[in-house]
């Protein structure tokens, strides 16, 4: 075996221990020194490929996001052909289908989303671009398959859903309710529901007021 593909397995060993301990204790409570006891890896090894423990998190997370993206991208084809509500649905719901087999995967998700380590907020916020740029892009070829309000752009539009994805987080944790987006699941039924009250409206044009 060549000394390149013993470090790319020693790395990716040490990878898969700390995302084992970040699942099953939460990133906070992890330590370079208990990942090496419980799964026999020196300390040398650890530190030669890794700083510690954030940036083991760090590439664990880069690696969960790379792959959603992976599973996601594909799907901004094939909603082509659906209605826009089953495409809103079908985007968001696939997000379940990818985690429903991958706990650990979910788990370090979800940590890194919804309980950002102390520290990490910008730098997990950079690992999350290229998915928001997925949800974006999604966006766009929805609302391309819309005609526009009357006395709408289609440069309002793009402007709209900038505005929108800017503060999306917020808007979804306040949608979510008392207890905000805690978890995969809250977050795939707030976002669809969402979505189609940001592009279809929540009252009628007509002014009439509720009797």
């Amino acid at each position: 075996m060549k000394q390149s593909e013993r470090q790319e397995r020693s790395r990716a060993r040490i990878l898969e221990a700390a995302a084992q301990e970040f699942a099953k204790l939460g990133c906070e409570s992890v330590t370079v020194d208990g990942i090496c006891a419980g799964y026999g890896i020196s300390k040398g090894m650890m530190y030669h490929y890794f700083s510690g423990r954030d940036d083991l998190f760090l590439h664990c997370v880069e690696a969960v996001f790379g792959r959603l993206r992976a599973r996601l991208e594909p799907l901004l084809e094939s909603t082509d052909f659906l209605d826009v509500s089953a495409a809103v649905r079908g985007f968001f719901a696939e997000r379940e289908r990818y985690f429903a087999d991958r706990p650990v995967e979910k788990a370090i998700f979800e940590n890194a989303l919804f309980r950002t380590p102390r520290g990490l907020e910008e730098r997990i916020s950079e690992l999350h671009v290229p998915l928001e740029e997925l949800n974006r892009e999604f966006m766009r070829r929805l609302t391309e398959r819309l005609e526009p309000r009357q006395g709408c752009t289609r440069e309002e539009i793009q402007r709209y859903l900038e505005a929108v994805s800017a503060a999306y987080k917020t808007l979804l944790d306040g949608f979510a309710g008392e207890y905000g987006v805690t978890s995969v699941e809250s977050m795939v039924s707030s976002c669809g529901r969402l979505v189609e009250l940001l592009l279809f409206g929540i009252v009628e044009k007509s002014g009439t007021p509720v009797k």
